[in-house]
């Protein structure tokens, strides 16, 4: 069985990635933009508790998912390395199966 991989378009995807992180951060900002207006625009208890809600809830898992796919970016950029690492050591190896 061989396998293989396109590592340029492995790497290209990755990259690709990782922009579209960057892109969602800089969404992020914008949201955190909106809430920041939502607490210049009104005031008063309930206000403190939907900003605060926005703030400690939404806005922390949208930079964990932010964070997770800019970790995926970087994993698939790396791959093409570990294949090419994997097929110079095993290239001359016989392995049955």
């Amino acid at each position: 069985m061989n396998i293989y991989i396109d590592e340029n378009e492995v790497k290209k995807t990755g990259d690709s990635i990782i922009g579209y992180a960057s892109d969602f951060s800089d969404e992020i900002k914008e949201f955190d933009n909106i809430i920041t207006s939502i607490d210049d625009a009104w005031s008063g208890a309930d206000e403190l508790k939907y900003v605060n809600l926005l703030r400690e809830k939404y806005e922390v898992q949208l930079n964990e998912l932010s964070d997770l796919i800019q970790t995926y970016g970087m994993y698939l950029s790396k791959i093409p390395n570990v294949y090419s690492s994997l097929d110079e050591a095993y290239s001359s190896k016989n392995i049955s199966v």
